[in-house]
């Protein structure tokens, strides 16, 4: 299942360069634009933005919409790649405080407050809808185009996710259960939960790597770095540019071909663009615009209508 990509070294190069364009730029009539967006956010404004872009004569996208040729702007082979990537960090974020909870739980007597704290650095390092990303991951592997191998790969680190999902709910109940709790009994239930939550997230560690590692990222494994959580995030920065990457070429593509319109993506993904300038530049009827460059611009425009 390998994938042509570039050398850890070169992207790593992009990465740093990503982000150091000062030019303000704004979505312009008559061009391919590329938005940023915090996806979250447009989901509440989206019938606004919408009708921005018609006022400009433009088609509207939101990321997983833009099609080219029949083919997804957003290559679905690197979303799924880039998800399974963040199921393995936040497992191995979250395994370190859990396995802390299980052991401040076997001491005599049970310090509430180190159980507290871990119980809820589990939380935080677990996203509450990581189940939706895992059901999001295994879709995206199921669409057209996506090797195989990849598909059959994301099923079970899916399905351990989504494992994951009611342990998580319980954990959220002990947290609440905590929060003016001065002392704790030994609870047989709650060792089991975690103990469970602990087998599930070694398991998608594992298969996160194995994805990653078909997938041509093995040498990001380093068993030398201090850090495995910095490692895996590191991990994440470099899906996300090579998959920005793949974007701004279908993008060029479309403009080259005179298609006009308004993508919105997540706002990394500009970032990312604008540092690939030094190989691959947008063409000259691609915008780039950020998300606050947009705000910016929408808000003028709503105060001209106004005036």
């Amino acid at each position: 299942m390998g994938v042509h990509r570039r050398s850890p070294e070169a992207l790593l190069a992009l990465q740093a360069l990503a982000g150091n364009q000062a030019v303000q730029r704004a979505v312009t009539e008559g061009k391919f634009n590329i938005v940023g967006e915090h996806h979250d956010k447009t989901d509440l404004r989206e019938p606004s933005e919408r009708d921005f872009a018609k006022q400009l004569g433009l088609d509207y996208w939101r990321e997983r919409e833009f099609e080219f040729q029949d083919q997804p702007g957003d290559p679905p082979m690197w979303r799924a790649l880039q998800k399974a990537a963040f199921l393995g960090a936040w497992a191995r974020c979250a395994s370190v405080p859990l396995k802390s909870a299980i052991e401040a739980l076997s001491s005599d007597p049970i310090d509430v407050a180190v159980v507290r704290a871990d119980l809820r650095s589990v939380l935080k390092h677990l996203p509450a809808d990581a189940y939706l990303f895992a059901t999001g991951m295994y879709f995206d592997a199921r669409s057209k185009g996506v090797p195989e191998a990849l598909a059959e790969a994301c099923s079970p680190l899916a399905r351990e996710a989504n494992a994951v999902n009611p342990l998580r709910q319980i954990v959220g109940i002990q947290c609440s259960v905590l929060e003016e709790a001065t002392t704790i009994t030994k609870s047989g239930a709650l060792v089991a939960t975690l103990n469970s939550m602990s087998d599930h997230f070694t398991s998608m560690i594992e298969l996160a790597k194995g994805i990653l590692n078909e997938a041509g990222f093995n040498e990001v494994y380093d068993d030398d770095l201090d850090d495995e959580r910095l490692m895996w995030h590191e991990l994440i920065a470099t899906v996300s540019l090579e998959r920005s990457e793949e974007m701004l070429t279908n993008a060029n593509n479309a403009a080259e071909a005179s298609v006009t319109g308004m993508w919105k993506v997540g706002d990394d993904h500009i970032r990312e663009m604008r540092g690939l300038a030094s190989r691959l530049r947008p063409g000259d009827n691609v915008e780039l615009t950020d998300r606050k460059e947009f705000n910016a611009q929408l808000k003028a425009r709503r105060s001209r209508t106004v005036s």
